[in-house]
């Protein structure tokens, strides 16, 4: 009976694999990752290759998603931050709207350090890091912070290498299968924003934290003459709701504009899917938070559009 289970296992993993090419693996090499890089986050090992949902990345020398440009010492640089949907997971290196950015910015460096797990006050350690404690060698001009619902809360952390956690990793990371199933029984992309809309409450004490990082960021860049702004990338769901802009970024945007009477230039991003009755093909299989290939070109379309130069 186990040889007779494990054959028919390996027989309908094949044929989702044949079947639904579109289906993404999980997980993430975590030899790419070492901690305390920038303070207390973690960030990307450099020169290293790695697997992120079942896409080889690559990244250069200065902790890097590649993308199609050498950086080049002579040249400003502009920064992209933000999580898995700003590093691109699931996509390849030249997919990326980061990347796609690049490929009509030959006039700067573009350097994209985002990581899976970062939220507001991983990026304020990234930022303070490489502007005020490295000396901004990197000749940073321009900062741009995308931001995702899940930054109002948490921080980068490695879990504890449990051997549960190390069979959940290997089903995630192997069997596409795993992927599938969940996607068809549960509504994983409304589960996610259903938990993470509920820290969006006007006088709640996350938003009030996150709003004030984000403010401390500003000021970092004021500091050093650094172009701030940040974009605001949405959720399926929040697509789905047909809301422009939607009810989380006028929460966001109001509260920034409370605490600071000069705010950052912030740009709710779902603009760029308006027009489309089936909003699902921009983001991966079963996901609802990270983009597609056709999600991260129509972002860099739109922003490109708004505010790139």
């Amino acid at each position: 009976m186990s040889i007779i289970t494990l054959l028919l296992l390996v027989f309908i993993e094949l044929f989702v694999r044949l079947c639904f090419p579109f289906i993404q693996a999980q997980g993430c090499d975590k030899i790419m990752l070492q901690d305390f890089v920038y303070g207390k986050s973690m960030g990307l090992a450099p020169n290293r290759s790695g697997i992120f949902f079942g896409r080889l990345v690559h990244v250069d020398g200065n902790r890097s998603r590649r993308n199609a440009h050498r950086f080049n010492k002579k040249k400003n640089a502009w920064l992209h931050i933000g999580d898995s949907v700003t590093m691109g997971v699931g996509v390849d290196d030249d997919s990326t709207f980061s990347a796609l950015l690049a490929q009509d910015a030959d006039s700067i460096n573009i350097l994209n350090p985002s990581l899976i797990g970062y939220s507001v006050v991983d990026y304020k350690n990234v930022i303070r890091q490489l502007v005020i404690t490295d000396g901004n060698t990197l000749k940073i001009t321009h900062i741009t912070l995308f931001y995702c619902l899940n930054d109002i809360y948490g921080q980068t952390f490695i879990e504890k290498p449990t051997q549960r956690y190390k069979l959940l990793e290997f089903i995630k990371t192997h069997y596409l299968t795993y992927i599938a199933l969940k996607a068809l029984l549960f509504d994983r992309p409304k589960a996610l924003y259903e938990y993470d809309k509920k820290f969006y409450h006007p006088d709640g004490k996350e938003l009030n934290q996150v709003v004030q990082e984000l403010s401390q960021i500003q000021i970092l860049c004021r500091l050093k003459n650094i172009d701030f702004n940040i974009v605001v990338l949405p959720y399926l769901s929040q697509l789905e709701q047909k809301n422009r802009p939607t009810k989380e970024f006028n929460i966001l945007n109001t509260a920034l504009q409370k605490l600071n009477q000069n705010p950052p230039a912030i740009i709710d991003a779902s603009p760029a899917f308006d027009g489309e009755e089936e909003v699902e093909s921009n983001y991966l299989f079963g996901d609802g938070i990270h983009f597609s290939n056709d999600g991260h070109r129509k972002t860099k379309a739109f922003y490109q559009s708004k505010v790139a130069r």
